[in-house]
């Protein structure tokens, strides 16, 4: 699909969201979580896109949402690497995951306390 929903930062929402989901192993007990955490990256910054037109206040919350997800997603691929739920190859793939989704979260960030949205 060509539709823009939310430009960039979309974009890379989704990127990750296509890297990291199949990272979790099916045994993993916090499988849900992780992936409504992850989910709700993209989601939030499409719905704020849609709500923009409300005000900039409604925009920003959806970004600090999202934003707020991008780091609880981070936790949870810690927790996978650190209790040896994930092969080193795997490791290697959550940890280049958690820095995109730093980056995007500190996008996100700098987009919320922009003057002129």
């Amino acid at each position: 699909m060509n539709i823009d929903l939310g430009g960039e930062s979309y974009k890379q929402a989704m990127d990750i969201y296509k890297r990291a989901r199949v990272l979790v192993p099916p045994e993993w007990q916090h499988r849900t979580q992780f992936f409504n955490a992850l989910a709700s990256v993209p989601a939030n910054i499409a719905e704020g896109t849609g709500r923009k037109l409300q005000g900039k206040k409604y925009y920003q919350n959806f970004l600090l949402t999202s934003r707020g997800s991008a780091l609880e997603t981070i936790c949870w691929l810690e927790c996978l690497c650190l209790n040896d739920y994930l092969s080193e190859a795997k490791k290697k793939e959550a940890q280049l995951c958690q820095e995109a989704l730093w980056g995007l979260s500190e996008r996100l960030a700098e987009e919320i306390t922009q003057e002129d949205i």
